[in-house]
């Protein structure tokens, strides 16, 4: 199952709100630049996990 689909199963929401809802939710942060590798680490409050 996708994100968005799932996000729509798991919270009611239309197609457009669990497109935006991943997003909103998420804090991004760089962890990692050298050379040519970089890293990105996902956050995601432990209230929007469950």
């Amino acid at each position: 199952m996708g994100t968005i689909a799932l996000v729509q199963a798991k919270f009611s929401l239309d197609a457009a709100h669990a497109q935006a809802y991943p997003k909103a939710a998420t804090n991004f942060n760089i962890s990692q630049v050298v050379d040519i590798v970089k890293g990105v680490h996902a956050k995601i409050r432990a209230a929007d996990r469950d």
